[in-house]
């Protein structure tokens, strides 16, 4: 982390983090780096200022937090000085616009209609509030163009007294689509199931019957409307060969064109569903995902207008469908990913001493949450044949299973150099030696290592980056902050790491940690901290080292008011 360009970096990452939080702002954060060629180590003014531009324009458009947070990140950013075209992107070229809509879909439609019958539609232009409002507003004119024409007098050139019923009818249709597809915006597949249940009234046709293609090509039945047919095994063959019919011509096929009508008339009046349909592909891109089948009671179902508007709803439809399945891909996943990540969280947990040697005179204990399902943090103690207590703390940078591995890998080292008779003078170069030839560029390893000789009163420790330990004493009632460390472990080979030797006396108390607990924050960002940790330490009237770790997580607890940890944490402490 040291190599990093500090300046530009946290300019982008403190705000970021103070409004996402730290796993979601670092996702977002990295992925943009990704998606942007840059790198936080080489990150100067020219990224810094693409980096903030692309941040804020993914912040909008995901509205991954509310307008006023996102002003004031704006600000810490100084994105008020650059231009906005550049931020949100230049608006289209536009037409000018005559007729400026309201947003609800009924006062649209009413605005429109008092259009049309005063023989102004063609003149008629739609207003730029919105994308999604020119795509209504344009369907509805397509939807209405058509029909409206019809019902002109040809001797006056005017309409005739039933275009207001008629118009009232199709606005009052269009309104149902255009409300049913919005209500259709979903991800879960169970959801959008039981919306489909609408369909038929939306559409103002007799039953529906909804196809989706699984990734075989074989066709399952997502909805159908005729009860009495539903279960039926040929009447379900049937209906698939029909939504198969518009999966081959990716687009709309019905009982009308002789051909189909040569090949299904029997087996639709034999399994007594009316001979007029129509099937309508599901189509996203090129992509075929399904189709649905509308039932009618005449051949109006086959009128241009009438298939165009279903067609339209369709489209909406398989976009919705198309979010359901990629939806459920990536939960699968996410499933499967959780699942691998409890077999290495349990695993990493055996990895972990069951039992904590205890000596006379000293007591050991600690406490280990990781934050996900599988962690970053180790620790261990290990009783030496000289009688002395030799122990590490380490953090692996990043979380999940990467860090599990890594952790992994520290404890098999230290086990096997402390199996050599290593002393933890020695063992430190080794070990960063060691990860130094097997850590990837981008990770490191914290520690904080050591040996105490409790009858010498003896405490030689070596700090590697890590958060500096803490020693409280019995004779003075304060607390000395162990702040003397060394270079981060697997960063740069060939590395010295001499020892600091401190005195131990009876009734004091070494606390060890990784930065989870000091970095542990609150619902106004605000981290623990070394100082209020040193305040909970002597604040405690715990006895025993266990009592004294579980003053202190209840300390951090009432901090975060019992947010879940955003970093593992490990405390280990000797009570002398």
């Amino acid at each position: 982390m040291a190599d990093f360009n500090k300046p530009y970096l946290e300019r982008v990452l403190k705000p970021l983090f103070s409004v996402l939080g730290q796993p979601k702002a670092a996702d977002l954060l990295f992925e943009s780096f990704e998606e942007l060629g840059l790198s936080p180590f080489t990150l100067d003014a020219s990224g810094y200022h693409e980096l903030v531009v692309s941040l804020y324009g993914r912040l909008a458009e995901d509205r991954l937090i509310d307008s006023k947070t996102l002003k004031h990140l704006s600000s810490n950013w100084d994105l008020d000085k650059v231009p906005e075209s550049e931020v949100l992107g230049s608006e289209s070229d536009s037409i000018g616009r005559t007729v400026v809509l309201p947003a609800d879909p009924k006062s649209m439609c009413e605005t429109v209609s008092g259009a049309v019958l005063k023989g102004t539609l063609a003149k008629f232009q739609v207003s730029d509030q919105s994308n999604e409002m020119q795509r209504n507003v344009s369907n509805a004119m397509g939807l209405m163009t058509n029909s409206i024409s019809k019902l002109k007098e040809a001797s006056t050139d005017l309409y005739s007294h039933q275009t207001g019923a008629f118009l009232a009818a199709q606005l009052e249709r269009y309104e149902r689509m255009t409300a049913f597809s919005s209500q259709i915006n979903t991800v879960d597949m169970q959801r959008l199931r039981e919306k489909i249940k609408l369909l038929p009234d939306v559409l103002a046709v007799d039953n529906v019957a909804m196809f989706v293609a699984d990734e075989s090509g074989a066709f399952e039945p997502f909805y159908i409307s005729m009860e009495e047919v539903a279960e039926d095994f040929s009447v379900g063959l049937l209906l698939a060969s029909l939504a198969e019919e518009a999966g081959k011509r990716r687009g709309v096929v019905s009982g009308f064109e002789e051909a189909l009508a040569d090949i299904y008339h029997d087996s639709i009046a034999s399994a007594g569903i009316s001979p007029f349909w129509v099937a309508f592909p599901l189509l996203v891109e090129d992509t075929f995902l399904g189709a649905v089948i509308v039932f009618g009671e005449s051949s109006d179902i086959y009128t241009e207008d009438e298939t165009n508007a279903i067609m339209r709803v369709c489209n909406h439809l398989a976009s919705a469908l198309q979010s359901c399945i990629h939806y459920k891909s990536v939960k699968n996943l996410e499933e499967r990913l959780d699942s691998e990540l409890r077999g290495v969280g349990t695993v990493q947990k055996r990895l972990l001493p069951e039992v904590l040697p205890q000596l006379p005179g000293c007591e050991v204990w600690a406490f280990y949450q990781p934050s996900g399902r599988a962690s970053g943090d180790y620790y261990d103690v290990v009783k030496t044949p000289e009688g002395t207590l030799s122990f590490i703390v380490a953090d692996v940078s990043g979380h999940g299973a990467p860090a599990a591995v890594v952790m992994s890998m520290s404890k098999t080292a230290f086990r096997l150099f402390l199996s050599q008779g290593t002393s933890i003078e020695r063992m430190f170069p080794k070990f960063n030696d060691y990860l130094c030839d097997n850590l990837s560029a981008d990770m490191f390893v914290t520690a904080m290592g050591g040996s105490i000789d409790v009858a010498a009163g003896l405490l030689q420790y070596i700090s590697a980056g890590h958060s500096p330990a803490i020693l409280s004493q019995a004779r003075t009632g304060e607390c000395a902050v162990l702040g003397e460390h060394g270079i981060l472990l697997g960063v740069l080979p060939g590395q010295e790491f001499p020892p600091t030797s401190v005195r131990i006396d009876k009734g004091d108390k070494l606390i060890i940690y990784t930065d989870g607990i000091t970095e542990a924050r609150n619902d106004l960002n605000e981290e623990f901290g070394q100082e209020r940790l040193i305040e909970a330490i002597k604040k405690a009237s715990a006895s025993s080292a266990e009592e004294l770790a579980n003053d202190i997580i209840g300390a951090v607890t009432k901090h975060t008011s019992g947010l879940e940890p955003n970093d593992d944490m490990t405390l280990l402490i000797f009570s002398f």
